[in-house]
């Protein structure tokens, strides 16, 4: 292998570390405190102490292989060994990382009460995508330290690949989850504004226009809900079937500005049961 390649395998693991940080951040902060997550911090955790003592010992390989640059003496060869290895330890790692991440997203996904079409076509892809990586697994795990540079320069991209597929997978099902909540909130507050429109024919309402005011601003609060929660589950499901960060950033906006019009519906819907309240009326007594 020679120094520029083993350079390049180097920065891959370097970059590959942070993302694993990442990830393993963002599984603490939205961790759903069930019985198994004192133990995936543990394995998460072990991983990273792992994947940091590989790293130090590839960037100490580097520095002895610069100086054996064309040589093949005993030490030189010694290295390039070593360092295959290495890199083969640090990519079966990161493989069975992204096969922990997606089982935890495979859990959560069959603890929801996602739809069983959307459910299955999410579950569906996680569980090509463990096979897949299983797969790739068994053959970085074959890797010796005589194999060709091609060989772990192919297994490398490989995981680059699967790894940005995995990435893929977890935002969209996470997308869907949330726009999912949203949606069984939006349908709820829609069940409502309908048995509001069928009692107001019916109800002796002193100031009518202070009436008519409050209905209006808790249906423009929840027509705009719908709108931002539909342009969201459009790119999260609908539109396409691979997202870019720019797909994540504008889906995670629409999700945020709908989840604003909700809390205003529910605001709208305070006043409405005060004003109910006034006039001698109770929200809660709608049929």
């Amino acid at each position: 292998m020679n120094l520029r390649k083993f350079t390049l395998l180097i920065l891959f693991v370097l970059s590959l570390s942070v993302i694993i940080n990442v990830f393993a951040a963002k599984e603490d902060l939205n961790n759903d405190f069930n019985k198994n997550i004192k133990k995936a911090r543990e394995d998460t955790s072990r991983l990273r102490e792992a994947q940091e003592k590989i790293k130090e010992q590839l960037t100490d390989l580097k520095n002895a292989l610069y100086s054996c640059k064309g040589s093949k003496e005993e030490r030189c060869v010694k290295a390039h060994k070593e360092a295959k290895l290495l890199v083969r330890e640090f990519l079966i790692n990161s493989l069975m990382n992204e096969i922990f991440l997606l089982e935890k997203t495979k859990n959560k996904l069959e603890d929801s009460d996602l739809n069983e079409d959307e459910r299955k076509d999410a579950l569906e892809d996680i569980n090509n995508k463990i096979a897949e990586i299983n797969i790739l697994k068994i053959k970085v795990n074959d890797l010796k330290d005589i194999s060709q540079e091609k060989d772990v320069d192919a297994l490398v991209a490989n995981t680059r690949l699967y790894l940005k597929e995995t990435r893929q997978i977890i935002r969209k099902t996470a997308g869907r989850l949330a726009q999912y909540k949203l949606e069984t909130v939006i349908n709820k507050l829609s069940q409502l504004e309908t048995k509001l429109d069928k009692a107001n024919a019916s109800l002796e309402i002193k100031d009518e226009k202070e009436w008519n005011q409050l209905l209006d601003a808790f249906k423009v609060s929840l027509e705009k809900s719908k709108l931002f929660q539909q342009r969201a589950k459009d790119i999260l499901i609908t539109q396409k079937e691979i997202l870019d960060d720019k797909d994540v950033r504008e889906a995670t906006t629409y999700l945020s500005l709908s989840h604003q019009k909700i809390v205003e519906a529910h605001e709208n819907l305070k006043e409405i049961g005060l004003f109910l309240r006034s006039n001698g009326l109770k929200l809660e007594a709608m049929k």
